[in-house]
């Protein structure tokens, strides 16, 4: 079963050395981030849209 972990996000998709710091960074104040069964992340993104990608998956809270 997937979960989303509803919290604030911020990750590096894009190399920092290559794209510079500030165009690396990605931040979501209201974030989801989606995992599978065996731990890999599947989805980050906003909230809603990580949740409308997956309607079924169990949502953790840590908005907190």
């Amino acid at each position: 079963m997937t979960t989303i972990v509803r919290a604030m996000i911020l990750h590096t998709p894009r190399d920092p050395f290559a794209a510079g710091a500030a165009d690396a960074l990605e931040a979501f104040s209201d974030g989801g981030l989606a995992y599978g069964p065996d731990g890999r992340i599947v989805a980050c993104g906003p909230f809603a849209d990580v949740r409308a990608a997956h309607p079924d998956a169990a949502v953790t809270d840590a908005s907190d």
